[in-house]
């Protein structure tokens, strides 16, 4: 892999995760630049998105309890975590 190569991945691998975490929602992936899609099979339950071809950033999700101070004291909500698993050309092109 070359240098400029190299850059051109993290650029998009920073801008990938500035756009995981803003996302509200996994479905609003999909019509954001970057080709966010599940994967299936072996990668069942992981998602992925493009970098530079073929590379692809692989990711999945899990939800953690959260306990925070509301308006009528400590509530208990969601928050979504992001587990990055590998950039990988999973093709094997």
């Amino acid at each position: 892999m070359s240098t400029r190569n190299g850059g051109k991945r993290a650029k998009l691998f920073q801008k990938r995760l500035f756009v995981l975490e803003n996302a509200l929602n996994l479905d609003e992936l999909r019509t954001l630049p970057g080709h966010y899609h599940r994967l299936t099979e072996i990668r069942r339950g992981q998602w992925a998105c493009s970098l530079d071809q073929p590379f692809r950033l692989v990711f999945n999700t899990s939800r953690s309890p959260l306990i925070a101070e509301g308006a009528y004291g400590l509530v208990e909500s969601e928050l979504t975590v992001v587990n990055i698993i590998e950039i990988v050309n999973y093709h094997g092109k």
